[in-house]
């Protein structure tokens, strides 16, 4: 093994995830997103789809995306002030454009296996803590005594793939109803599983959730 040469480049595993955004139409669908905004370089389709590479890498920053940008994983990237510029664009048309993005991503990758195999989509909803400085938007103080975020995450219970999350502030309840419904409707506009005419979709949370929901998931 040598690290000489020229040409080389780290992480070179992440190409797969931009590979397979690509194939499961992920890409075109944030570039159809974001067709009227007025493009640079690289098309604001392209710039969200890096950053969620750089997320899958660990980046907790769009400096980390860039940095990941420059090791020449790809061809173009936009800057810091580009993606600053994109992420405060942002509104509730593109945030619904990008769920239904990757709701038809999502749908490809099942059928050609990646889904869970039973009949029953099992979605398992859960509160996490995650700690912030205070500087963050919508950052606040926690129930454990720490400052951050309290986000709602719903993950397929067979395959541990998660389907989506609800930002919320650290002082948000982890058993604050709305958004438990709320969250459950949005995670259940799913591809079925297997079967069309059986397939069900059964949400769960812990012994002290506020509501109960079942419902049947819709491509």
């Amino acid at each position: 093994m040598t690290a000489e040469g020229e040409g080389l480049v780290s992480r070179a595993g992440l190409v797969v995830l931009d590979h397979m955004a690509e194939a499961t139409g992920l890409t075109v669908g944030l570039r159809t997103v974001f067709g009227s905004w007025s493009r640079r370089r690289l098309d604001p389709g392209d710039g969200y789809a890096q950053v969620v590479i750089g997320l899958a890498d660990g980046a907790s920053c769009l400096s980390d995306v860039t940095g990941l940008s420059r090791s020449g994983l790809f061809a173009e990237a936009a800057s810091n002030t580009t993606r600053w510029d994109w992420f405060n664009r942002i509104s509730s048309a593109e945030l619904a454009g990008i769920r239904q993005a990757r709701a038809r991503a999502r749908a490809v990758a099942w059928a050609h296996g990646a889904g869970p195999t039973s009949s029953t989509l099992i979605v398992d909803i859960d509160a996490t803590i995650i700690t912030g400085s205070d500087g963050k938007q919508d950052s606040a103080g926690t129930w454990k005594g720490t400052w951050g975020h309290h986000p709602l995450v719903a993950v397929v219970a067979e395959s541990g793939e998660v389907l989506g999350g609800i930002v919320r502030p650290g002082n948000a309840g982890s058993n604050t109803a709305a958004d438990h419904v709320e969250h459950r409707s949005r995670s259940c506009r799913t591809p079925r599983p297997r079967d069309p005419q059986s397939a069900r979709a059964l949400g769960r949370s812990g012994t002290v959730s506020p509501t109960g929901h079942r419902a049947t998931p819709r491509s």
